[in-house]
């Protein structure tokens, strides 16, 4: 084996060796788009996801509800959990109706597990009828 062969072998093993590097690199760029390509897409059905309920929850919003109960003065009630509400610390407390009129959208509620006699006044969302 002459110096000529053995310069030759050398090179041709550091072309090799740079281009195994260059095709570890591409296929590393290649996976980290991939995986931008996959982030993004899950991002677009997140929003498009999100869009639709923001739809939907302006479509209900425009949407006039009444709210009816077949309540009177003296009926016992039990409060209830409504989203974003002061009222919700009551939860679960039991009470009395002691002023409603009909198509009213609260009622002034007597709280029997409060010692101090003070009426509070709930919205009608925010309690249901006990038998």
């Amino acid at each position: 084996m002459d110096f000529f062969q053995f310069l030759q072998k050398s090179c041709d093993s550091t072309l090799e060796n740079t281009n195994k590097k260059s095709n570890k690199k591409n296929k590393e760029l290649q996976l980290q788009d991939n995986q931008k390509l996959n982030n993004n897409q899950k991002l677009d059905k997140d929003n498009q996801k999100l869009q639709l309920d923001n739809q939907q929850l302006q479509l209900q919003d425009n949407q006039e509800t009444t709210v009816y109960k077949n309540i009177k003065r003296g009926d016992f009630i039990k409060i209830i959990h409504v989203k974003d509400s002061n009222l919700n610390s009551y939860k679960g407390y039991i009470g009395e109706i002691r002023e409603y009129r009909k198509d009213q959208d609260f009622a002034v509620i007597f709280l029997h597990t409060i010692p101090s006699h003070n009426a509070i006044r709930f919205p009608i969302q925010h309690f249901i009828k006990i038998d």
